[in-house]
Formats: C-alpha cells, sequence, structure tokens
C-alpha cells in the first residue's frame, strides 16, 4: 500500500498527540529510508544537505519541544554496503573524491 508523504505527516502528528494524551514523551522518530519516509521528511522540513541540515521540527504539541528525526543506522549501513558492492565507489560530495 502507497501513502503520500502528506498522509503520512497527518498519521504521524495524530499518533504523536495520542501518545502524548496518554503520558508518553515523545522527542524522536526513527524510520529508513523508504520513498514514502523521505516524503515524510520533505513534509516536515527535514534536510540532510551537506550545508543546510535540519533534523528536527516544532513539536505539534508544545511550541518550546522539538521532535528529532533519525534514520535507522542499520539501513544506512546496508546502503552504504551494497553502493560500494554494487558500484565500487561511493562519493561524499562532488568535491571529494570517491571512496573505493
Amino acid at each position: 500500500m502507497f501513502i503520500v508523504g502528506i498522509v503520512l505527516s497527518q498519521l504521524v502528528i495524530k499518533a504523536i498527540s495520542l501518545l502524548e494524551n496518554c503520558g508518553a514523551k515523545i522527542d524522536g522518530i526513527v524510520s529508513d529510508g523508504a520513498s514514502t519516509n523521505r516524503k515524510l521528511w520533505v513534509e516536515f522540513g527535514i534536510n540532510g544537505t551537506m550545508n543546510e541540515v535540519k533534523n528536527s521540527f516544532i513539536h505539534p504539541l508544545d511550541e518550546s519541544r522539538k521532535i528529532y528525526m533519525f534514520s535507522d543506522a542499520p539501513h544506512l549501513i546496508k546502503n552504504v554496503r551494497n553502493r560500494l558492492v554494487n558500484k565500487k565507489s561511493l562519493r561524499i560530495s562532488p568535491e571529494k573524491p570517491y571512496i573505493r
């Protein structure tokens, strides 16, 4: 099933609200890098560009708090490994040399 980013962001805000109303304190969200989750990140203004990093958004129930977005570390390691196996190289930015 495919869920667009805006719908997923609404579901996440609803889940945060329900959990907070039950007494949980939500400070972060962890997700893998699936395209739907990346669209969710865009909806919340999350950006990982080298010079424009933004990893949080204002808490929907408390403007004095932030909610941080985290990418699932094992998936990130797997992606780097797969890139090195399949392409034999990886580059952090156009200005940097390839990692082989």
